[in-house]
């Protein structure tokens, strides 16, 4: 099943290539080349990253604290060694994420201040390349100062 569904996505991909490339040729040979570079320069950037890589440790870190927060839930004993087994098993499940990043971090501060109806001065400045990168890598990080 899963076989067909690979070569299903092989082809619309395959298909969708070849409907942009007669696009493309009545267009001139200038987009045709851009448009190459694009996705030379995205798919590179793909594998470098390894956004699919992270996508699959994303979900399997969320599942993995959904289980903890359900064990959480139906557990009827409320025993300190009970507490301190959960913690240790979140912490287990925190040593395998990735180093937290600054930047985001911050973005996500200010995301929830605004949602909790702080006022905006409350808030951290955040320039806009820092932003734009915030989901990949920090950048200058250390430049980012409260207002106050």
């Amino acid at each position: 099943m899963i076989d067909f569904i690979v070569f299903q996505c092989f082809l619309s991909a395959l298909a969708g290539t070849a409907i942009i490339a007669l696009i493309l040729g009545k267009m001139g040979s200038t987009w045709a080349l851009l448009l190459a570079v694009l996705v030379t320069v995205f798919s590179i950037l793909d594998l470098t990253i390894g956004t699919t890589k992270m996508a699959r440790l994303h979900h399997d870190l969320a599942r993995r604290f959904i289980f903890l927060e359900k064990k959480i839930i139906s557990s009827t004993d409320q025993a300190d060694d009970c507490c301190a087994g959960y913690s240790a098993e979140r912490l287990d499940i925190e040593a395998d994420e990735p180093p937290p990043m600054a930047v985001l971090n911050i973005v996500c501060h200010n995301e929830m201040l605004r949602a909790m109806g702080y006022p905006i001065g409350d808030q951290v400045e955040i320039k806009w390349y820092h932003r734009w990168f915030c989901n990949w890598f920090d950048w200058k990080e250390y430049s980012i100062r409260n207002k106050q």
